[in-house]
């Protein structure tokens, strides 16, 4: 359960309740001029062979948070802390399609759009990357 809020211009820092927790440790919300930006944090030593955090964040608190934001614009950057920098990537929509009539959506929304972005440890903070590596 993830007490969500925010406001104008005020960047929010929420932890997570129980420690390695499955999809995420950290995430940042930050409303400005209309847009409400959405920023999953994961910090790991090894992303190559991490669980699908992404996945997990969309098939679990994604499903909560997006509840409360109804119409605003949101931008979601998914930010991994790991031993080295890797390219940002742009990830699309993903959608599953239901294949038999009912009178439910006949799609259902794996993911938004939003981008990955993978920052080493020694652009966060120097002193921790001297002393892991």
């Amino acid at each position: 359960e993830i007490n969500f809020s925010w406001q104008e211009e005020f960047c929010m820092f929420y932890l997570t309740r129980k420690w390695n927790q499955k999809s995420i440790d950290r995430l940042l919300v930050l409303y400005k001029t209309g847009t409400l930006y959405i920023a999953p944090v994961q910090i790991t030593f090894d992303k190559k062979n991490h669980s699908d955090s992404e996945g997990a964040f969309f098939s679990e608190i994604w499903l909560e948070l997006k509840l409360g934001i109804n119409n605003l614009n949101v931008e979601i950057i998914f930010i991994w802390i790991t031993q080295k920098n890797e390219a940002d990537v742009e990830v699309t929509r993903k959608v599953i399609r239901r294949t038999k009539v009912s009178k439910y959506k006949k799609e259902v929304e794996i993911n938004p759009d939003y981008t990955t972005v993978v920052a080493g440890f020694a652009n966060i903070n120097r002193d921790i990357y001297r002393y892991i590596s």
